[in-house]
């Protein structure tokens, strides 16, 4: 019978999210370089009403691959979702996460991955969790179409916007896309998986006597606040706004 304690989550190709690790960045997908010089070409306008002409800021994560400073014994909140979370397109110190840390005074522990989901949080929260103890976890999840499945070489992240399918023969490709096709298929599907998700976060989180916050984010339209550098994500008025909201539930 397998369990959390015999399955091994903690394989490098599983963590992929490594990759950034110990680094410094300018720029980060989908926060480009070539695609803010795109924008200066076709709409500097908008770059110039929301501020982002010229507006250098970096993205700096730490040894496991996170944009949050080195993880210490000091109390803590973690915070778990997609790009949003890890703040694609925006400064640090303007994202809900450090928002949100700063004002309960709790080191910021920001274990959002982009392009990532449900199933992805509830495999970082089951690595982390334990081993970090935080007084809270925050579960931000916005597209429940989004899933993962693992590869003994490779990590498949399934998502209306990024498939990726490297490394896979063509006869192992069509059978993946199948896959996915049928879990698109009944919209309760994805709901059904992220709840799951969800769910299991909230376990871990009682098992180890920590509070628990999810926000589905389908409350707040993307749409009706500023947009960040990449003219793509969510900006520091939805940020704001989240962290209002999760603050509320806390």
């Amino acid at each position: 019978m397998y369990t959390l304690r015999n399955i091994n989550l903690d394989r490098d190709h599983f963590c992929y999210w490594r990759r950034w690790a110990n680094q410094k960045l300018y720029w980060f997908p989908s926060d480009s370089e070539e695609k803010y010089q795109e924008h200066l070409k076709t709409r500097p306008g908008k770059l110039k009403e929301l501020g982002w002409i010229d507006n250098s800021f970096t993205y700096e994560f730490n040894s496991l691959g996170f944009r949050c400073k080195e993880i210490t014994d000091a109390d803590s909140i973690m915070f778990l979702g997609c790009s949003v979370t890890l703040g694609i397109g925006l400064p640090n110190h303007t994202i809900f996460p450090t928002l949100v840390s700063n004002k309960l005074n709790l080191q910021c522990i920001n274990m959002g991955v982009g392009g990532s989901s449900a199933d992805t949080a509830f495999r970082i929260a089951s690595l982390y969790i334990e081993k970090i103890k935080p007084k809270i976890v925050v579960a931000t999840l916005l597209f429940p179409e989004r899933t993962e499945l693992l590869t003994s070489h490779d990590v498949i992240s399934f998502n209306p916007e990024m498939t990726t399918l490297k490394g896979l023969n063509r006869e192992n490709r069509q059978y993946v896309m199948e896959y996915y096709e049928k879990f698109l298929e009944v919209p309760e599907t994805s709901h059904i998986n992220q709840q799951k998700n969800i769910l299991a976060i909230n376990k871990l989180c009682d098992m180890h006597n920590v509070k628990f916050v999810s926000q589905t984010m389908s409350r707040i339209p993307l749409d009706f606040y500023n947009q960040a550098r990449d003219l793509l994500h969510p900006g520091t008025d939805y940020h704001t706004k989240l962290s209002e909201i999760i603050l509320e539930k806390i």
